[in-house]
């Protein structure tokens, strides 16, 4: 799923999803992938 979500987020904005994912989980990640989407 967060590699789907990160394609949608590359083709909206023109390039990939970064943040810093020390500690996170990959569902943090993802979350925080869909709040930065919008």
């Amino acid at each position: 799923e967060l590699h789907e979500w990160n394609i949608r987020y590359k083709q909206k904005f023109g390039f990939i999803f970064i943040i810093c994912a020390s500690g996170r989980t990959s569902n943090e990640v993802l979350v925080e992938l869909k709040v930065r989407f919008v």
